[in-house]
């Protein structure tokens, strides 16, 4: 190379004889930024169903020890148990204690101060439940005093996830945003107060969702959900619900809400409910999940909220990948009830087994996709060792699982039970593993409980931090309420390369972009332009061909399928070959956001480009035999119509677009009759 500052092709061919090693070396692993899975995905649900994933746009949450969701992660990641004694400035309880594990038997009267008495003396709290910043949200002292703690504290986190997903006051009023909370009916009844003028309101359970579409000016659905334990994970499945276009009839009435906000809350303010779960709880004062010495959880609490919206948008009839900022994106959900099962309270395998299962075909995924698994196990032998061993069976429950690992793990032995806002805290300690690549320890597992069947799988209990297999990963969340409300969420992302270093090849030299070297109108500039041209495999990328300007101000541009049936393009600005357009991840799909001329390009360009593919494929099928979920392998046939991201065969024209729409900037295509 020159000792000046090379030029595009004298870098191009520098680095390409180095990256043709790498790729020898590496025949069948890709050096690229696609994941498997999102191909895979791609072409199930996406463009078959319309399935949109669902980013998580922002989050906020009031914890223990911490006012920060990722703060909270990495404390779990340390190892930190956050049970403690029950702190003075809540109440006195040694007045309700009784080391006898019978004592709340005897309790005549649940109002405080008379005989109320407990064998719990340990839980999990959150600081600052009295601080409320009321003048934020205009609301009056007088009103702010009567709220219900609850309530204040979903309002300033609700706020804040919305602000983090660059929602402001101005921009949420008569915004068509939904609002769903798992919450309780509110402790706060069952202190002794002043019942003053704003009393009613806030004291009610309803409200506690209401107050938030109230002040902040949003008009979307708003409910508060009770299904217990499980109340928050509901929440998160109907937020996934409302902002999915998956229903024709609501979509075409304009009912899709373009955002939601999503809440779990939890308070302790009164020992009044204590002895109610007395029965439920365990004198030792931990959550020994998984362990054979469960016998019960304690209480926690907790205060969180994730906004929502759909993880592409349609713009001209193409669904395109917004810019905007996510941390995650759920794939898919699903809800079961136990119906007539033991009884009222047990759990029911059958049922917790559909909802995995279900969930897994809404993402469009097979058993052996998923990563990990956040399990539910709030502590008891009979309800751990139904929900693992349903997990085991449906995720590995097939031949060819032993190098297929499932890692389990679940939160409740560093947080206690949440009640009706466990599933925030799972679900957002999911989120960080996925951005971290790190699989947070579960604790107090000494010898397994006897009743798990894990079956000959790969199946892992995590007591030390562990890594996924990939920078990408699938990783399943459960939730069960004490009356069979069962609910599975599958989240998908990829590391966070500012968090984590994500392994790649690099080159060691002073980094330095073109940008533009010649004009052009990508980013809006007035300046005169050639316009844009493309240059393809068809071509063996030598003839660019200029693309048509249309009057929506898209351009537009053909390519005829070659033998291979697969063809590879980018598009040049101004038709220089140093002012390369390519997209984001290699090999890219239909919809993708356009990247501007970057040195990146100029490294990895053997494979940033959009590729039309129509080969046909080999896809695994599920199949049930005697009960048992296997995979099957199935060959399609050449008449029929494959699961290809572009079914077509040699001849086939497509046409592609350059759609620049305000913000968005996207490469689409579709086949030509």
């Amino acid at each position: 190379m020159s000792s000046t500052v090379p030029t595009a092709k004298e870098l191009i061919d520098w680095t390409q004889e180095r990256i043709q090693e790498l790729v020898q070396k590496e025949e069948n692993e890709q050096l690229d930024d696609v994941p498997r899975e999102w191909e895979r995905m791609m072409r199930h649900s996406f463009f078959r169903n319309e399935h949109n994933p669902v980013a998580v746009r922002g989050e906020a949450g009031h914890m223990p020890s911490t006012s920060s969701n990722e703060v909270l992660w990495d404390v779990l990641n340390q190892g930190a148990d956050l049970v403690t004694d029950i702190p003075y400035h809540r109440w006195e309880h040694e007045q309700y204690y009784d080391a006898d594990p019978n004592c709340y038997l005897q309790s005549m009267s649940y109002r405080p101060p008379m005989l109320v008495k407990t064998s719990i003396r340990h839980g999990q709290f959150i600081e600052g439940v009295d601080l409320f910043d009321n003048k934020f949200f205009g609301v009056s002292n007088m009103e702010a005093k009567g709220m219900d703690p609850m309530q204040r504290h979903i309002l300033e986190t609700s706020y804040e996830a919305l602000h983090g997903a660059g929602w402001t006051k101005k921009t949420l009023m008569g915004a068509y945003i939904a609002v769903f909370t798992g919450c309780s009916n509110p402790e706060w009844n069952y202190i002794d107060k002043e019942a003053g003028a704003c009393s009613g309101t806030g004291s009610s359970q309803a409200i506690t969702s209401n107050r938030t579409s109230f002040l902040l000016g949003i008009m979307g659905p708003s409910t508060s959900i009770d299904c217990e334990q499980s109340s928050a994970g509901m929440a998160l499945l109907l937020g996934g619900t409302a902002v999915t276009p998956a229903n024709e009839r609501r979509t075409s009435s304009g009912g899709d809400s373009v955002a939601a906000i999503i809440g779990g809350v939890f308070l302790q303010m009164t020992p009044f409910m204590w002895p109610r779960f007395n029965a439920w709880m365990n004198p030792a004062g931990r959550c020994f999940s998984f362990d054979q010495n469960a016998n019960g959880y304690v209480r926690g609490e907790c205060c969180a909220s994730v906004a929502l919206e759909p993880y592409a948008n349609k713009v001209d009839g193409a669904l395109v990948v917004s810019d905007k900022p996510c941390i995650g994106t759920m794939v898919g959900w699903r809800m079961t009830n136990n119906g007539r099962s033991a009884g009222l309270c047990a759990p029911s395998g059958p049922a917790e087994q559909e909802a995995i299962h279900d969930a897994l075909r809404h993402a469009g995924i097979t058993p052996l996709d998923l990563d990990a698994m956040e399990c539910h196990a709030a502590g008891s032998l009979l309800s751990d060792g139904v929900e693992v061993s349903s997990a085991a069976t449906v995720l590995r429950g097939m031949p060819g699982v032993e190098n297929e690992t499932l890692i389990l793990g679940s939160c409740r032995t560093n947080v206690a039970v949440q009640m009706e806002a466990c599933a925030m805290t799972a679900f957002l300690k999911v989120i960080f593993n996925i951005n971290f690549a790190n699989n947070v320890p579960a604790l107090h597992l000494k010898t397994l409980n006897p009743h798990l069947e894990l079956g000959e799988g790969a199946v892992c209990i995590n007591t030390e931090a562990l890594a996924y297999r990939d920078s990408r990963a699938f990783h399943g969340v459960s939730a069960r309420g004490i009356g069979g409300t069962n609910v599975n969420l599958v989240a998908w992302y990829t590391a966070d390369g500012s968090r984590v270093p994500i392994l790649r090849p690099k080159l060691d030299r002073a980094s330095f972009a073109y940008w533009p070297g010649g004009g052009g109108i990508l980013d809006g500039e007035t300046k005169a332009t050639e316009g844009y041209f493309l240059l393809g495999s068809w071509t063996n990328w030598q003839t660019p061909e200029e693309l048509v300007r249309q009057k929506d101000g898209s351009f537009l541009g053909v390519v005829t399928l070659g033998e291979q049936c697969t063809e590879a393009f980018q598009i040049l600005l101004d038709g220089e070959r140093d002012q390369v357009l390519h997209p984001e991840r290699p090999r890219s799909f239909s919809g993708s956001r356009v990247v501007g001329p970057t040195l990146r390009y100029h490294i990895q360009g053997y494979n940033l480009n959009w590729v039309i593919d129509g080969r046909e494929e080999l896809q695994p099928s599920l199949a049930n035999d005697g009960g048992t979920l296997a995979l099957e392998p199935r060959q399609l046939s050449p008449a029929a119509v494959v699961n290809a991201r572009d079914a077509g065969k040699p001849g086939d024209r497509y046409e592609v677009k350059l759609l620049i729409a305000g913000k968005y900037r996207a490469v689409t295509w579709s086949k030509l009759s």
